[in-house]
């Protein structure tokens, strides 16, 4: 019988995160898989096809970004997904630059996750935005969506006050793929960038 549900492995070392994402996982009709070490994530990953995986950044042995970017050696691996305490701007850099499509920090904000998750194993993130499969998402706190696509200087196209742009960046029709989480200020929204 083809397997239906799609299977989400989870590493994290620390028991009370593993067993709230599993609870969480299936709750969202996923399979979860639980690896508290990237040696056993690893044996999981070759021994049963994943169709996502949500690395913690800090584990035993190597970290989570080597792990992610041993999973990302693999052609037609499935997408990663980054949850963890690091919340500066060169923690999820580091993370996406290791091969990560999206980043998510702590504490979690699951119904952020949930989107995510269901955008990426959809396909719908990078179709949505026109990004290329390489194309990645950031779950980020901010001030409220127009505040993000019209001063987030990453994001548009647009020459500054001064007549001086800062570089390559999004055109307006393509901030428009930001997509809110919820329109009031302050609250998570997913960013999309291209790799």
């Amino acid at each position: 019988m083809p397997h239906l549900r799609k299977r989400i492995l989870y590493v994290d070392n620390d028991n009370d995160s593993c067993v709230m994402m599993k609870l969480f996982l299936e709750m969202w009709n996923y399979e979860a898989m639980i690896a508290r070490t990237a040696t056993a994530a690893l044996q999981q990953a070759q021994a049963e096809r994943c169709d996502a995986y949500l690395l913690d950044t800090h584990l035993p042995e190597i970290s989570g970004l080597e792990l992610c970017e041993q999973i990302c050696r693999v052609p037609g691996h499935a997408p990663v997904v980054f949850i963890s305490s690091g919340a500066y701007e060169s923690d999820k850099q580091r993370g996406l630059k290791a091969g990560a499509v999206a980043y998510h920090t702590k504490p979690l904000n699951f119904d952020a996750l949930e989107i995510t998750l269901t955008s990426i194993i959809r396909g719908e993130l990078a179709k949505a935005s026109g990004l290329p499969p390489g194309g990645a998402a950031t779950i980020r706190r901010d001030d409220g969506v127009r505040n993000s696509i019209d001063q987030n200087p990453r994001l548009l196209d647009d020459e500054d006050d001064e007549g001086k742009g800062t570089g390559p960046r999004l055109s307006r029709e393509r901030a428009n793929c930001i997509l809110p989480i919820s329109s009031q200020p302050g609250k998570d929204m997913i960013e999309l960038r291209a790799a």
